[in-house]
Protein backbone atom coordinates (compact mmCIF):
# COMPACT_ATOMS: atom_id res chain seq x y z
CA UNK A 1 0.00 0.00 0.00
CA UNK A 2 1.28 3.30 -1.31
CA UNK A 3 0.31 5.13 2.10
CA UNK A 4 2.78 2.66 4.52
CA UNK A 5 5.55 2.53 2.36
CA UNK A 6 5.52 6.50 2.33
CA UNK A 7 5.00 6.58 6.45
CA UNK A 8 7.60 3.48 6.74
CA UNK A 9 10.27 5.72 4.18
CA UNK A 10 9.62 8.93 6.23
CA UNK A 11 10.48 7.07 9.06
CA UNK A 12 13.48 5.40 8.25
CA UNK A 13 14.97 9.04 6.48
CA UNK A 14 14.11 10.22 10.30
CA UNK A 15 15.93 7.15 11.76
CA UNK A 16 18.99 7.69 9.32
CA UNK A 17 18.99 11.45 10.38
CA UNK A 18 18.83 11.10 14.18
CA UNK A 19 21.40 8.10 13.75
CA UNK A 20 24.08 10.12 11.97
CA UNK A 21 23.66 12.29 15.05
CA UNK A 22 23.32 11.11 18.18
CA UNK A 23 23.72 7.02 17.18
CA UNK A 24 20.90 4.19 16.31
CA UNK A 25 19.81 3.87 19.65
CA UNK A 26 18.64 7.76 19.54
CA UNK A 27 16.89 7.45 15.88
CA UNK A 28 14.21 4.33 16.99
CA UNK A 29 11.67 6.74 18.72
CA UNK A 30 11.94 9.44 16.65
CA UNK A 31 11.66 7.42 13.66
CA UNK A 32 8.80 5.27 14.92
CA UNK A 33 6.85 7.98 15.23
CA UNK A 34 7.52 9.84 12.28
CA UNK A 35 6.01 6.70 10.91
CA UNK A 36 2.42 6.52 12.64
CA UNK A 37 2.57 10.58 12.30
CA UNK A 38 2.71 10.34 8.38
CA UNK A 39 0.78 7.57 8.17
CA UNK A 40 -2.22 8.76 10.34
CA UNK A 41 -2.01 12.15 8.20
CA UNK A 42 -2.71 9.83 5.17
CA UNK A 43 -5.25 8.28 6.27
CA UNK A 44 -7.14 11.21 7.46
CA UNK A 45 -6.83 12.45 3.85
CA UNK A 46 -8.00 9.70 2.56
CA UNK A 47 -10.82 8.99 5.18
CA UNK A 48 -11.94 12.70 4.29
CA UNK A 49 -11.92 12.08 0.10
CA UNK A 50 -13.98 9.04 0.93
CA UNK A 51 -16.63 10.52 3.36
CA UNK A 52 -17.43 12.96 0.43
CA UNK A 53 -17.75 10.26 -1.93
CA UNK A 54 -19.86 8.30 0.63
CA UNK A 55 -22.33 11.32 0.98
CA UNK A 56 -22.99 11.55 -2.85
CA UNK A 57 -23.48 7.45 -2.59
CA UNK A 58 -25.84 7.98 0.20
CA UNK A 59 -27.92 11.08 -1.73
CA UNK A 60 -27.90 8.26 -5.22
CA UNK A 61 -28.86 5.54 -3.04
CA UNK A 62 -32.05 7.54 -1.40
CA UNK A 63 -33.27 8.34 -4.87
CA UNK A 64 -32.98 4.90 -6.42
CA UNK A 65 -29.82 5.00 -8.39
CA UNK A 66 -27.88 2.37 -7.84
CA UNK A 67 -26.11 2.26 -10.70
CA UNK A 68 -24.93 5.58 -10.21
CA UNK A 69 -23.79 4.39 -6.56
CA UNK A 70 -22.12 1.86 -7.81
CA UNK A 71 -20.09 3.50 -10.74
CA UNK A 72 -19.00 6.37 -7.98
CA UNK A 73 -17.92 3.22 -5.15
CA UNK A 74 -15.45 1.84 -8.07
CA UNK A 75 -14.21 4.63 -9.12
CA UNK A 76 -12.96 5.22 -5.20
CA UNK A 77 -11.94 1.96 -5.16
CA UNK A 78 -9.22 2.45 -8.02
CA UNK A 79 -8.19 6.01 -6.71
CA UNK A 80 -8.01 5.06 -2.91
CA UNK A 81 -7.54 0.65 -2.17
CA UNK A 82 -3.48 1.89 -3.28
CA UNK A 83 -3.16 4.17 -0.56
CA UNK A 84 -4.68 2.41 2.88
CA UNK A 85 -5.58 -1.35 3.85
CA UNK A 86 -8.98 -2.68 3.65
CA UNK A 87 -10.18 -0.12 1.53
CA UNK A 88 -10.44 -2.66 -1.57
CA UNK A 89 -12.48 -5.08 0.74
CA UNK A 90 -15.11 -2.43 2.72
CA UNK A 91 -15.48 -0.70 -0.90
CA UNK A 92 -15.91 -4.10 -2.22
CA UNK A 93 -18.54 -4.89 0.10
CA UNK A 94 -20.53 -1.59 -0.38
CA UNK A 95 -20.73 -2.07 -4.46
CA UNK A 96 -21.58 -6.03 -4.54
CA UNK A 97 -24.37 -5.52 -1.43
CA UNK A 98 -26.03 -2.85 -4.24
CA UNK A 99 -25.85 -5.36 -6.90
CA UNK A 100 -27.94 -8.00 -4.92
CA UNK A 101 -30.34 -4.92 -4.07
CA UNK A 102 -30.37 -4.78 -8.01
CA UNK A 103 -31.38 -8.70 -7.91
CA UNK A 104 -27.89 -8.54 -9.89
CA UNK A 105 -26.77 -12.11 -8.25
CA UNK A 106 -24.13 -12.78 -10.66
CA UNK A 107 -22.39 -9.49 -10.48
CA UNK A 108 -22.78 -9.13 -6.82
CA UNK A 109 -21.02 -12.70 -5.63
CA UNK A 110 -17.40 -12.05 -6.88
CA UNK A 111 -17.56 -8.39 -4.76
CA UNK A 112 -18.93 -10.13 -1.95
CA UNK A 113 -16.82 -12.66 -2.36
CA UNK A 114 -13.86 -10.11 -1.84
CA UNK A 115 -15.48 -8.17 0.87
CA UNK A 116 -13.41 -7.71 4.05
CA UNK A 117 -14.39 -10.59 5.88
CA UNK A 118 -15.32 -7.62 8.74
CA UNK A 119 -18.00 -6.56 6.57
CA UNK A 120 -20.58 -9.23 7.88
CA UNK A 121 -23.80 -7.72 6.04
CA UNK A 122 -22.25 -8.92 2.87
CA UNK A 123 -20.60 -12.37 3.89
CA UNK A 124 -24.36 -13.02 5.21
CA UNK A 125 -25.79 -12.05 1.27
CA UNK A 126 -22.52 -14.18 0.31
CA UNK A 127 -24.29 -16.61 2.42
CA UNK A 128 -27.51 -16.24 1.20
CA UNK A 129 -26.11 -16.21 -2.55
CA UNK A 130 -25.05 -20.22 -1.84
CA UNK A 131 -28.00 -21.17 -0.52
CA UNK A 132 -29.97 -20.17 -3.40
CA UNK A 133 -26.98 -21.99 -5.57
CA UNK A 134 -27.52 -25.32 -3.31
CA UNK A 135 -23.97 -25.22 -2.49
CA UNK A 136 -24.62 -25.49 1.10
CA UNK A 137 -20.84 -26.93 2.54
CA UNK A 138 -20.18 -23.32 0.87
CA UNK A 139 -22.48 -21.74 2.51
CA UNK A 140 -21.56 -23.41 5.95
CA UNK A 141 -18.11 -22.28 5.38
CA UNK A 142 -19.02 -18.41 5.06
CA UNK A 143 -21.53 -18.23 7.78
CA UNK A 144 -18.47 -20.19 10.21
CA UNK A 145 -15.86 -17.37 8.80
CA UNK A 146 -17.94 -14.48 9.32
CA UNK A 147 -19.55 -15.30 12.94
CA UNK A 148 -16.42 -16.04 13.76
CA UNK A 149 -15.17 -12.58 12.97
CA UNK A 150 -18.60 -10.84 13.92
CA UNK A 151 -19.87 -13.03 16.77
CA UNK A 152 -22.24 -10.31 18.16
CA UNK A 153 -24.64 -9.74 14.80
CA UNK A 154 -27.34 -11.63 15.71
CA UNK A 155 -29.00 -10.79 11.96
CA UNK A 156 -26.24 -13.16 10.85
CA UNK A 157 -26.49 -16.04 12.85
CA UNK A 158 -30.10 -15.97 12.57
CA UNK A 159 -29.65 -15.93 8.73
CA UNK A 160 -27.39 -18.92 8.80
CA UNK A 161 -30.09 -20.57 11.21
CA UNK A 162 -33.17 -19.78 8.62
CA UNK A 163 -31.48 -21.43 5.81
CA UNK A 164 -30.63 -24.41 7.77
CA UNK A 165 -33.94 -24.46 8.63
CA UNK A 166 -35.43 -23.92 5.12
CA UNK A 167 -33.56 -27.09 4.09
CA UNK A 168 -34.88 -29.04 6.70
CA UNK A 169 -32.00 -28.86 9.20
CA UNK A 170 -33.79 -28.14 12.09
CA UNK A 171 -31.74 -29.61 14.87
CA UNK A 172 -28.73 -27.98 12.95
CA UNK A 173 -30.44 -24.62 12.87
CA UNK A 174 -30.78 -24.75 16.87
CA UNK A 175 -27.25 -25.52 17.21
CA UNK A 176 -26.78 -22.48 15.09
CA UNK A 177 -28.96 -20.36 17.67
CA UNK A 178 -27.78 -21.88 20.88
CA UNK A 179 -24.03 -20.93 19.82
CA UNK A 180 -25.43 -17.02 18.77
CA UNK A 181 -27.24 -17.12 22.53
CA UNK A 182 -23.74 -18.08 23.71
CA UNK A 183 -22.02 -15.54 22.39
CA UNK A 184 -24.97 -12.31 22.35
CA UNK A 185 -26.22 -13.47 25.78
CA UNK A 186 -29.93 -10.97 25.73
CA UNK A 187 -28.38 -8.71 23.66
CA UNK A 188 -31.04 -9.68 20.64
CA UNK A 189 -34.13 -10.84 21.89
CA UNK A 190 -34.73 -12.14 18.37
CA UNK A 191 -31.91 -14.73 18.20
CA UNK A 192 -33.53 -16.40 21.87
CA UNK A 193 -37.13 -15.98 20.36
CA UNK A 194 -36.24 -17.79 17.41
CA UNK A 195 -34.50 -21.04 19.56
CA UNK A 196 -37.44 -20.79 21.39
CA UNK A 197 -39.52 -21.15 18.08
CA UNK A 198 -37.33 -24.21 16.37
CA UNK A 199 -37.39 -26.23 19.90
CA UNK A 200 -41.37 -25.51 20.14
CA UNK A 201 -41.66 -27.21 16.58
CA UNK A 202 -42.65 -23.33 15.42
CA UNK A 203 -41.54 -21.18 12.40
CA UNK A 204 -38.49 -18.74 12.60
CA UNK A 205 -39.71 -14.92 12.59
CA UNK A 206 -37.70 -12.51 11.13
CA UNK A 207 -39.53 -9.54 11.05
CA UNK A 208 -38.11 -8.15 13.92
CA UNK A 209 -35.22 -7.55 11.49
CA UNK A 210 -37.47 -5.12 9.04
CA UNK A 211 -35.62 -3.83 6.25
CA UNK A 212 -32.09 -5.62 6.88
CA UNK A 213 -34.10 -8.46 6.88
CA UNK A 214 -35.82 -7.74 3.28
CA UNK A 215 -32.68 -6.97 1.93
CA UNK A 216 -31.59 -10.19 1.63
CA UNK A 217 -34.72 -11.19 -0.34
CA UNK A 218 -35.43 -14.47 1.69
CA UNK A 219 -38.93 -13.36 2.30
CA UNK A 220 -40.74 -10.56 0.55
CA UNK A 221 -42.10 -7.66 2.56
CA UNK A 222 -45.29 -7.10 4.28
CA UNK A 223 -47.86 -4.63 2.17
CA UNK A 224 -48.89 -1.82 3.33
CA UNK A 225 -51.77 -1.48 4.95
CA UNK A 226 -53.73 0.48 2.58
CA UNK A 227 -52.31 -1.40 -0.53
CA UNK A 228 -54.28 -4.20 1.24
CA UNK A 229 -57.22 -2.55 1.85
CA UNK A 230 -57.30 -0.92 -2.02
CA UNK A 231 -56.22 -4.62 -3.70
CA UNK A 232 -58.84 -6.01 -1.25
CA UNK A 233 -61.80 -3.62 -2.57
CA UNK A 234 -60.26 -4.11 -6.16
CA UNK A 235 -60.60 -7.91 -5.34
CA UNK A 236 -64.38 -7.17 -4.29
CA UNK A 237 -64.71 -4.87 -7.34
CA UNK A 238 -63.74 -7.36 -9.91
CA UNK A 239 -65.96 -9.92 -7.82
CA UNK A 240 -69.36 -8.32 -8.63
CA UNK A 241 -68.26 -7.92 -12.03
CA UNK A 242 -68.45 -11.06 -12.66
Amino acid sequence: MIGVLIAISCGLVTFGAVTAWMGWVSGIFPGLVTTAAVYWWISRKVARAMEQGTKQIQAFVQRGQLAQAIDLLQQMQQRYSRWQPFVRGSLAGEIGTLYYMKKDFTRAQPHLAKAFIKHWFAKTMLGVLHYRAKEYAKMDKVFTRATWFSPKQGLLWNTWAYCLWRLGKTQQAIDVLRRAKHKLGERDPRVNANLLNLQNGKQMKMHGYSNQWYALQLELPPMPRMGRAREGRGQRASIRRF
